[in-house]
């Protein structure tokens, strides 16, 4: 059988207060090469959204932080995920920025943990691609 394909865009943060970075610890079963593995926050851009908006949107459902964009200039990367029922090619769109204010509580079900992480410390083998 065949499955369906489909690309996605997505956004992420790369958020950093001295030798720390902001991560999210990923809760999703029904993708086990990505479920319990930290990332960076962020997500999917919605049709005719702006990279940006959806990153501002998608930080503060994931973390509760708001955002300034520093960088415009995205770093690229491409990964394939295969799923029970389709594969799916994501391209993502990674940005520098800076939290804004204090945190909120945070929305996103599929987001177990909000940590900063200190960057000689983690473990990438807990880290997706």
């Amino acid at each position: 059988m065949t499955k369906n394909k489909k690309i996605i865009v997505v956004v992420v943060a790369l958020i950093k207060r001295g030798n720390k970075v902001l991560m999210t610890l990923r809760d999703e079963e029904i993708n086990p090469k990505a479920h319990l593995l930290w990332e960076l926050p962020g997500g999917k851009i919605d049709f005719g959204e702006l990279p940006e908006e959806a990153l501002m949107r998608e930080i503060k459902e994931e973390t509760g932080y708001k955002i300034k964009v520093l960088d415009k200039n995205p770093i690229l990367y491409t990964q394939t995920w295969e799923y029970p029922d389709f594969l799916q090619h994501t391209l993502l769109l990674g940005f520098r920025c800076k939290t804004i204010g204090k945190q909120k509580p945070m929305r996103d079900k599929r987001i177990k943990e909000v940590a900063w992480k200190n960057i000689a410390d983690i473990d990438y083998s807990k880290v997706l691609p």
